[in-house]
């Protein structure tokens, strides 16, 4: 609730999205250093260090106390860029069990559901999304997306072009 004049200027470079600073080392309070590798963490991801590298950080982050589902989410994030859907699709559900705003988390699925095929799946996850926030454009469109390609895989089934 109170952190250290370090963490503050981590945590105010994270807010200003200024990423490189957030991969320096903070010389912060011991109770501090599962947060400050969280953003050490998300400087790493942002500036687009390789997925196998930000996800060692995200699982030593956690190995320090770090809070899970924030970093559930970029493990999953990892996962994807690894060309691993399905267990980026589980990831992120482990995310929107600890509390991750689904809303927030329904874009990341339904892309992941798409590049696995399964149409169905990524329309009733943007469906889920649209009802719960019926003005954010990121539902919108992907619920779009969704409905297209699940249009698209009907008409192969029934033999159309």
């Amino acid at each position: 609730p109170e952190p250290s004049a370090m963490l503050q200027r981590v945590l105010d470079a994270a807010a200003a999205g200024r990423y490189a600073d957030l991969v320096r080392e903070a010389p912060v309070e011991v109770s501090e250093r599962a947060t400050a590798q969280a953003l050490r963490t998300l400087g790493l991801y942002a500036l687009g260090d390789a997925p196998r590298t930000v996800a060692v950080q995200v699982k030593q982050a956690l190995a320090q106390g770090a809070r899970p589902a924030p970093l559930l989410v970029l493990l999953g994030a990892t996962q994807a860029l690894s060309g691993n859907d399905k267990a980026a699709i589980a990831t992120w559900n482990d995310a929107r069990d600890g509390s991750v705003d689904d809303t927030g988390i329904a874009a990341l699925l339904v892309d992941a559901y798409m590049r696995l095929g399964d149409a169905a799946r990524a329309t009733a996850m943007a469906r889920a999304a649209l009802d719960a926030q019926p003005g954010n454009p990121a539902a919108v469109r992907g619920f779009a997306g969704a409905s297209i390609a699940a249009r698209r895989v009907r008409r192969r089934r029934q033999g159309a072009p």
